[in-house]
Order: structure tokens, then C-alpha cells, then sequence
């Protein structure tokens, strides 16, 4: 048997402890996931992995077009929207705007290693979560479960490399200036920022423990943190602090 499929099928850690759950450290269960992608067979073969490896994830709604998608998302309780990168190419921006819209699901975008750019672009327009189609089963299934937690799912070589285009370039509209809303920031809210891009991955109640504030004055907080730097949640608000050096402030 292959290597990498016996250490994923004896992996048992996928259902949250009770113990986690007696914290209020993770959402309640089941996890509720629409799938979306252009080929109907890869469809099948993600609803078919979750199925049996991952009882604890159920597969809610499926669409091969995001006409489709856009009819079916109002409607359907979904926790988590798995999307392929193919169905955003055309009118990216708007497609993923659309969708938070109708619902303002957390976003896991499927895509290829070479698809920074549109990685990125992703991020910076709403979703929680980039993932490599290549990726073994096992990341795919802890991504699901860091979106429906609340947390991102980046990959790191989005910080590590220089790239042309900057997650705020729709900061040159009319408005405020890029460097105007980071100077609007407080100590509070940079230092605020700063832990996020430090724990990304982390559960807020980490990050607000850090910052030893409550975990409703964190979301309170990020919620002007958003606003003030006109980002699209909690991933894109961690590229920002990136590209914009706020790290090493």
C-alpha cells in the first residue's frame, strides 16, 4: 500500500475531543460542506473521500457552474464552500463577492501550485482558505476543519515571495490612501494585527489570550480592523500585514 495512503488511513485524530468541545475551542459537528467544481467526477471523488475518512464532514450541496452554485448556496446551511479555481477565473472578483453575499460562508479555494496570483486574489476578496489540488487527503480535510473553525488556511509561499500585485491595489480608488489607513490604525489595533498574522493558523481564543483581551473584544476589534484597512476578513487582513511590512512594526 502507498506510503503516504497508509499514514492517512490510520490517522484517527478527525473528529474534535470533547474535551475541545467543553472549551468552546471548535464549532459543533457535523461540518456541513457545498462542493463546487466544473468536473462532476472530481465531485464525486471528493464527496466519496469524506465520506470515508471524514464522517464528521457531510457533503450538503454540489453545483459544476457557479450560476448554479449562486441558485443553490441561499438556500443550503453549508458551514464551508469548497470551490474549484476553474469556476473563478472569468470575473473573479465579482464571482467570489456574489457569493459572500448570499451567504458569507467561509471560502476553501482548490487550485494549482502555479496559481499564486489568483491565490492571492482569492484572499484578498474574501475566502479563508487557499489549498493545492495536490495536496494529500489528510490537508484537505484539516483545511475544512480550520474554516468552519474560524481560522485561515494559507499557504505560506504567499508571504515568502515577492509579488507585483499587492492584496490592496483597490485602494486606489477615491478614498482614503493606503498609507492614511494604516496610520488610522491604534497601538491596540497594530498590535492586534500583528498577532494575527503571527497565529494565523491559531483559534482566536489563542490569539486573544496572547493579547490577553476577551475573545468577544478580539472580534469586535477586527471588526474595525477591517473596515480601517478595507480587507476581506481574517486571511486577507494576514496578507496585508505581509506585504505592508506591519509585521516587523
Amino acid at each position: 500500500m502507498n506510503s503516504n495512503l497508509s499514514d492517512f488511513i490510520r490517522c484517527t485524530d478527525l473528529a474534535p475531543r470533547i474535551s475541545d468541545i467543553q472549551r468552546g475551542e471548535v464549532c459543533p459537528y457535523p461540518i456541513r460542506v457545498f462542493i463546487a467544481d466544473r468536473q462532476s467526477i472530481s465531485i464525486w471523488g471528493l464527496r466519496s473521500l469524506l465520506k470515508q475518512y471524514a464522517p464528521h464532514i457531510e457533503v450538503v450541496g454540489e453545483a459544476c457552474d457557479v450560476e448554479s452554485l449562486e441558485n443553490q448556496l441561499g438556500a443550503i446551511q453549508a458551514t464551508v464552500l469548497l470551490i474549484d479555481s476553474s469556476l473563478l477565473k472569468q470575473e473573479f472578483s465579482k464571482n467570489i463577492k456574489a457569493l459572500l453575499e448570499i451567504r458569507p460562508t467561509p471560502i476553501l479555494v482548490l487550485s494549482d501550485a502555479s496559481e499564486e496570483r489568483l491565490q492571492r486574489e482569492a484572499i484578498s476578496q474574501g475566502a479563508q482558505g487557499v489549498l493545492d489540488k495536490t495536496a494529500l487527503p489528510i490537508r484537505l480535510i484539516r483545511a475544512i476543519e480550520a474554516l468552519h473553525n474560524g481560522e485561515t488556511w494559507i499557504n505560506p509561499i504567499l508571504f515568502s515571495k515577492p509579488e507585483s500585485f499587492s492584496v490592496q491595489s483597490k485602494l486606489t480608488r477615491e478614498g482614503p490612501s493606503m498609507d492614511e489607513r494604516i496610520s488610522s490604525l491604534t497601538k491596540s489595533e497594530r498590535e492586534t494585527a500583528q498577532a494575527m498574522f503571527r497565529h494565523g493558523r491559531d483559534k482566536n481564543l489563542v490569539i486573544a489570550s496572547e493579547l490577553n483581551i476577551s475573545p468577544s473584544t478580539l472580534r469586535n476589534r477586527l471588526t474595525i480592523i477591517y473596515e480601517k484597512l478595507d480587507v476581506s476578513g481574517k486571511a486577507a487582513l494576514i496578507l496585508f500585514v505581509s506585504e505592508n511590512g506591519l509585521d516587523a512594526s
